[in-house]
């Protein structure tokens, strides 16, 4: 895997610097158009990249567009579909999930980037807002003869134009929003389902639901795992649907519920190094997420 940070200017460097990274990794360009053109002007990427699966024949394909809306909008989506269609549209490749946003705008963008050959994993900081995506596959808890497409698209938001609002903007790594579609699995039935995480979402699965109006719950933020033997306990990040229940594990991600750390933090534990984020605007919290530069 591929581990990069840094910065750049706006949402079209950032694009390119994702694919370069994944073309770097061994994924397959299948489609990169970057002459059609928005009513201001500006173009619209399209990025249409095929990874090979977990049984090497299955495929991992993932889909990336940009998004220019008046002046103060600048997004960039994933998706992620089970095949390759030259003739089709990006809407129409073989079970398409749809597009999910991450809100870029004109700031600087600080950014941490991690690509392997079947998944991509972004984290940003804009003007103090940590906003992430991850696209492609996880470590499935099935065999491939049972789980053939073991893929997750998470980002924040389901609507193209979205511009960000701290007070509507979600993250589904923590807030496991079963009445919203922003994080979505495909389940073993090969269809695109609503994704919850644990164990950040608490065991009913309605954190932040304001369908049941159970609130903000995190069932492990009030109990740290403090060291053992000196090495920072972390755990598994497992997608899970209701009705399937856990399927798998986000690769390269894990719950870090530690204390006397802060966003941003790098740190080595255990042989490993990693990078601490949290949610949205948070910045000291016992709810991290650890970001592996594996």
């Amino acid at each position: 895997m591929a581990f990069s940070s840094g910065t750049c200017t706006d949402h079209y460097a950032l694009f390119e610097i994702i694919r370069q990274a994944a073309l770097a990794e061994g994924w397959v360009e299948e489609r990169y158009v970057d002459n059609i053109l928005d009513t201001n002007g500006e173009p619209n990427l399209e990025l249409i990249l095929n990874g090979s699966g977990v049984s090497g024949t299955e495929e991992i394909v993932v889909t990336m567009t940009t998004l220019q809306y008046l002046t103060t909008y600048r997004s960039i989506s994933f998706g992620c579909a089970t095949g390759f269609s030259s003739g089709d549209t990006l809407e129409n490749q073989p079970n398409h999930s749809g597009q999910r946003w991450v809100s870029c705008w004109e700031q600087t963008i600080y950014y941490w980037l991690g690509v392997s050959d079947q998944r991509i994993h972004l984290e940003v900081n804009i003007n103090g807002y940590y906003l992430y995506a991850y696209v492609g596959g996880i470590y499935p808890h099935q065999p491939p003869s049972y789980y053939r497409y073991p893929l997750v698209v998470v980002a924040g938001s389901s609507s193209a134009s979205a511009k960000y609002d701290h007070s509507a903007y979600r993250n589904c790594l923590y807030e496991g929003l079963t009445s919203y579609n922003w994080a979505l699995v495909m389940g073993f039935d090969d269809e695109w389902k609503k994704a919850m995480f644990y164990p950040m979402t608490p065991p009913s699965g309605i954190a932040y639901d304001n369908q049941y109006n159970v609130g903000s719950v995190y069932p492990l933020s009030s109990y740290p795992l403090e060291p053992v033997a000196g090495v920072n306990v972390h755990l598994p990040t497992t997608v899970a649907t209701l009705e399937e229940g856990p399927m798998g594990d986000l690769e390269g991600l894990r719950y870090a519920p530690w204390t006397g750390v802060a966003v941003e933090d790098t740190i080595t534990s255990g042989g490993e190094t990693m990078t601490l984020f949290n949610d949205r605007a948070g910045t000291t919290a016992v709810k991290f997420i650890a970001f592996l530069h594996e």
